[in-house]
């Protein structure tokens, strides 16, 4: 008999497939890569009355705002994907595909500096004392001079880090592949670790308030998590993971997810306000308030305005692709990029486009993604016993270009033939038709209570 895991030779090893029962995941992750084309997949920066922001072309751009006309463009050696750029004072700092992170001086386009990295950057950069704090998809956390662009320390992890860090009280806080929170001090060495059931990334620092630090998983959880002891307060469960860097906003938790939902959480309790579900699914946003209205996009490529109260829709407004990169707003305008390869201006209150930036081609961006599930499998009727120390690896795989998402045609999606019905599928399922598209919905949480656990 063949599991998929080479073949047995036993007679008597004998079981049908429908002896395989595969119990709770143990263990999320994804990995994914993005091409070379003019879409846009983080946010922009801005500094007198000028938007700075980079793209999949390899070009940083500076475009000025009122007019929407680009002013200056500087050519890196890779794509600039899903790490958010910062800007402190004049000078601007980008990570990249192709693992520098760049220092750029804003009012010319030079470069100052770029430090070389083990792989791709998808972290914001932490300006603090002079160090300039991100991390790498080759595993470390990194101090760099920010004068000269020296390594001062890096902390190594156990897998890839696409978080970008957070400091708080002298310490810095990181996710990692590995499924664990770090909390290091300023020079590097470990306080202590949280571990979750999955991959964390978010592409900013996570935010916090009060000592709370909040923060997905890939394991479908959004976690609030003591920021002193490192030990859990509550966690969320959505119906599946999560990329985002949440907003907090007079103590409620906005953030989106990949079961196409969009939650407002009570942050002290983590219990559920209202969500509303999207047509697909809500990727690597950040969401921003402005008045009474929140503002995110949506890989079906429509950027929403919602009441912040009630989750209701304001206004929508329908892009050519898929949306990835977070909003910034300026002088009532919500400015953002697409994988159509344009940056929108629209007025904030209407949603009526002012004026689009196109990057340098109009060939969209191909991004790749393969989900990891997990899973410990138990033989039934079998008489053998599984060693609780083997692993096997389920996973699916989705390929399509962005523009298919949601706007086109369904992405295509390839499903393991040993992956069998779990209470993983059961939960995914239920949330999904709980709800229909475009509607929001105030639960009251009656039966959506977030696991709460008591601190020692």
């Amino acid at each position: 008999m063949d599991l998929g895991f080479g073949e047995v030779q036993s007679s008597e090893f004998e079981t049908e497939m429908t002896d395989l029962v595969v119990e709770k995941p143990q263990f999320y992750s994804v990995s994914w890569d993005v091409g070379f084309g003019g879409s846009i997949s983080n946010c922009g920066v801005i500094k007198n009355n000028i938007i700075y922001f980079g793209a999949c072309d390899e070009y940083i751009y500076a475009v000025d705002l009122n007019t929407g006309k680009g002013l200056w463009k500087y050519k890196a050696s890779g794509r600039f994907v899903e790490a958010r750029p910062s800007l402190y004072e004049n000078n601007y700092y980008h990570g990249c595909y192709d693992g520098y992170m760049y220092k750029l001086d804003i009012r010319e386009g030079k470069l100052v500096w770029k430090f070389k990295t083990g792989d791709r950057i998808t972290s914001q950069a932490t300006l603090n004392n002079g160090i300039l704090y991100f991390s790498s998809f080759d595993g470390n956390v990194y101090a760099i001079d920010d004068k000269t662009g020296k390594e001062v320390w890096r902390f190594k992890t156990g897998n890839w880090v696409g978080t970008g860090p957070l400091i708080y009280k002298s310490i810095l806080y990181v996710g990692s592949g590995d499924g664990y929170l770090y909390a290091l001090t300023m020079d590097g060495k470990e306080k202590w670790r949280f571990k979750t059931g999955g991959a964390i990334l978010h592409y900013r620092p996570a935010p916090h308030k009060d000592g709370i630090m909040y923060f997905p998983s890939s394991d479908r959880n959004l976690y609030a998590v003591n920021m002193e002891t490192g030990k859990e307060i509550w966690r969320f469960k959505t119906g599946d993971r999560t990329e985002v860097s949440p907003l907090i906003h007079e103590d409620v938790i906005y953030f989106g997810a990949h079961d196409n939902n969009f939650y407002a959480l009570d942050a002290k309790t983590g219990k559920e306000i209202w969500r509303f579900r999207a047509k697909n699914f809500v990727g690597d946003i950040h969401p921003i308030i402005h008045n009474n209205a929140i503002y995110f996009g949506s890989v079906d490529g429509n950027l929403y305005a919602l009441s912040k109260k009630d989750g209701n829709v304001i206004w929508k407004f329908k892009t050519g692709a898929s949306i990835w990169a977070d909003a910034v707003y300026w002088n009532d305008m919500i400015i953002f990029g697409s994988y159509d390869c344009y940056m929108y201006s629209l007025n904030a209150n209407t949603g009526k486009e002012i004026w689009r930036f196109p990057t340098s081609t109009k060939v969209q961006s191909v991004l790749e993604i393969r989900e990891q599930i997990i899973v410990k499998p138990e033989l039934k009727n079998s008489g053998l016993s599984v060693d609780d120390k083997s692993e096997s690896y389920f996973s699916k795989t989705e390929e399509a270009k962005l523009e298919t998402y949601g706007i086109g045609s369904e992405y295509s999606t390839v499903v393991s033939d040993y992956k069998q019905k779990s209470q993983y599928d059961i939960d995914v399922n239920m949330v999904e038709n709980s709800q229909e598209e475009g509607m929001s919905w105030i639960s009251h949480s009656r039966d959506l209570n977030p696991q709460i656990l008591k601190q020692k």
